[in-house]
C-alpha cells in the first residue's frame, strides 16, 4: 500500500482577546461561596462515526471522522455516549467527499469495505459503506487489512477495543471476504484525530 492519509474534523476554541489576557481581572472576591460541582465530562467519548475510503488510482486511503451531536441529557455508558442510529444512513456520502474533492476521478473513490468482485469491477458497487465504519460507541479503534492488485488496495474493514482487536478483525474479514491472505494492515483510533495509524511494512506513510 502506497500511503494512507488520515483525515478528521477541527475543533476550534476560542480565546478572549489578547489584551485583556494580560490585563487580568479588575478586582478579586475572596469571599466567595462555594462554587457548584461540576462534572468531569473530560474521559466521555462523544458520538464519533469513522469510515475508511479509498481512491484506488493511487492507493491513497482516508478516514474520515464525523462527529455526530447528541443530548444533553444523554447517559454516557462505560464513558462513552451512545450513537443515534436514525442518521447514520446519512454519513457515508458525507465521507466520501474527502476522497473526491481530492481525487482527479471522483469515480476512483471507494468504500475501503470490498466484495471479492472489486479486484475485476474497481466500482463503489463493489463496496460496502456501512462495513467501511467503526462506531465510538461500540469500538475504539478501526483497522483495515489488505492486499495489493496493481497500484489499488483491496481491502476489508475490521473494529475493536484495542488496536490489535480491530487488526485481527480486519484481517479475518479480508481473509474470508476475498478467500486470500491480506498483508498490509493498518489501524486508527476512532475518537481521536490526532492519533497516528502504525507503519505499514513496504507502505509510504502521507504527511498530514
Amino acid at each position: 500500500m502506497r500511503r494512507f492519509r488520515f483525515l478528521c474534523l477541527a475543533l476550534v476554541v476560542l480565546l478572549p482577546p489578547m489584551a485583556s489576557v494580560l490585563a487580568g481581572p479588575r478586582s478579586y472576591n475572596l469571599e466567595q461561596a462555594v462554587p457548584p460541582v461540576i462534572q468531569d465530562r473530560a474521559a466521555i467519548v462523544p458520538c464519533t462515526v469513522t469510515f475508511l475510503v479509498e481512491d484506488t488510482a493511487n492507493g491513497d486511503l482516508f478516514a474520515q471522522r464525523i462527529r455526530i451531536a447528541t443530548g444533553d441529557g444523554d447517559p454516557a455508558v462505560d464513558g462513552r455516549l451512545s450513537c443515534p442510529t436514525d442518521v447514520l444512513p446519512r454519513l457515508p456520502s458525507f465521507a466520501r467527499d474527502v476522497c473526491t474533492l481530492r481525487a482527479a476521478d471522483k469515480n476512483t473513490c471507494v468504500f475501503a469495505d470490498m466484495t471479492r468482485a472489486f479486484a475485476a469491477r474497481p466500482e463503489i458497487g463493489n463496496t460496502t459503506p456501512l462495513s467501511s465504519q467503526c462506531r465510538s460507541d461500540t469500538a475504539a479503534y478501526l483497522g483495515a487489512a489488505c492486499w495489493m492488485n496493481g497500484v489499488a488496495a483491496i481491502c476489508n474493514v475490521g473494529c475493536g477495543n484495542s488496536i490489535q482487536e480491530a487488526l485481527n478483525a480486519a484481517r479475518a474479514r479480508c481473509q474470508q471476504v476475498q478467500g486470500r491472505s491480506c498483508p498490509a494492515s493498518v489501524a486508527v483510533a476512532v475518537s481521536e484525530p490526532d492519533v497516528s495509524p502504525p507503519p505499514v511494512p513496504g507502505a509510504r506513510q502521507a504527511g498530514r
